[in-house]
């Protein structure tokens, strides 16, 4: 809303894009009948447009972004990757497996970014130990899928922790998932691309590959 009052008022401004808002929201709500944010967003588009248009400048922050900004022919668009916290992290030296594979994923819980799917293969996985540091809609389903399936031992869940705790211990796990289903890259690829740290993600499909992590991860 201040942004709002900032362009009827005229004064220079700029804003940012963490999202390409059609291709992930507007076609994840049609794709699965979530009509309450298809046309709230059908509401909004016209005065969003205008303020991205108006701003002086329009960061993105990861390149695509860049197919919604060229839609809307932002003239004052530029692509600047999420900031991290390269005096905190620790690179990653020693790549033997624990004895309890220990892996990690990071993230809001909720459906775009459900890692229901992992949890489910860590009971299938002997040795292994899974950490979800996260919170959301889905984060009690998630402990009580843990429960049934006999592993709450080994999953531990962490509703929240430090960003200097986070950076400076991810390196000891042997694996980090990301499981996100929007486009682009997520900061906490970024800060494991920057260690070292073995990834797993999945491919959007609206990309060939990950972006900056391309074939260099699993």
């Amino acid at each position: 809303m201040r942004t709002i009052w900032i362009y009827f008022w005229d004064i220079p401004y700029a804003t940012s894009l963490h999202i390409n808002p059609y291709d992930d929201m507007v076609k994840y709500a049609l794709k699965n009948k979530d009509w309450q944010t298809y046309f709230g967003y059908l509401l909004y588009q016209n005065t969003h447009k205008k303020i991205l248009q108006g701003a002086n400048l329009v960061i993105g922050v990861y390149n695509y972004i860049n197919r919604y900004a060229n839609k809307l022919e932002l003239a004052n668009y530029k692509t600047l990757y999420n900031i991290i916290n390269p005096k905190g992290l620790l690179i990653k030296k020693d790549y033997n497996i624990s004895e309890n594979v220990k892996i990690i994923i990071i993230g809001r819980q909720f459906e775009q970014k459900d890692p229901s799917p992992l949890i489910e293969s860590i009971s299938l996985i002997p040795n292994s130990q899974l950490t979800l540091i996260g919170d959301g809609k889905i984060h009690d389903d998630l402990v009580k899928l843990a429960v049934n399936l006999g592993i709450e031992n080994r999953c531990i869940f962490k509703r929240k922790v430090s960003n200097d705790y986070l950076v400076k211990n991810l390196r000891d796990y042997d694996i980090l998932v990301s499981i996100n289903y929007y486009g682009g890259i997520s900061k906490v690829e970024l800060e494991g691309s920057f260690i070292g740290m073995p990834i797993i993600t999945n491919i959007h499909p609206d990309e060939e590959k990950p972006e900056i992590l391309g074939e260099n991860c699993i």
